[in-house]
């Protein structure tokens, strides 16, 4: 019991951490994009902040992930219980940088185009999914390891 109250306890610390990192991810993400004459717009103030409450849960939910792999594969060593997170935080961050190097083919297509030198594409940032991308890399990372640790037995 104490250890479930401790995993939700650093699940609500990383959830503010998310809430506060959320502008550097989205900051670096676009730093990630190559400028194919696009211009990405936040949009409303109340997409703004359900992105940063959606980064913020998905930031959150590491512990919880965690918590699951190892209940469901009774890890014993610390090594393991490292090997658990890295493949966990480095799936999230693969599925995200893969959704990052999909937009960026994606925004060469459309620079393609034979347009007016005036014309930019303007996309808005909710469309971009980044945060959405992470949940799924984290979510893989966690079954990739349940399924390397149960049947490494």
């Amino acid at each position: 019991m104490r250890k479930y109250l401790l995993f939700l306890i650093l699940g609500f610390f990383f959830m503010i951490i998310g809430y506060l990192m959320h502008k550097l991810f989205f900051e670096v993400s676009l730093s990630l994009l190559n400028d194919w004459q696009t211009i990405i717009f936040e949009g409303s103030l109340v997409q703004a902040i359900d992105a940063r409450r959606m980064f913020a849960l998905i930031i959150g939910s590491i512990p919880v992930l965690y918590l699951i792999v190892e209940k469901l594969t009774k890890l014993k060593t610390l090594r393991h219980r490292l090997i658990v997170t890295s493949i966990t935080i480095g799936f999230g961050i693969l599925f995200w940088l893969f959704r990052i190097f999909n937009l960026n083919n994606s925004f060469k297509k459309l620079s393609n185009f034979e347009t007016l030198e005036t014309l930019d594409i303007s996309i808005s940032a909710e469309v971009l999914n980044l945060e959405l991308f992470l949940l799924i890399g984290l979510v893989f990372g966690a079954l990739f390891s349940v399924i390397f640790f149960r049947f490494k037995k």
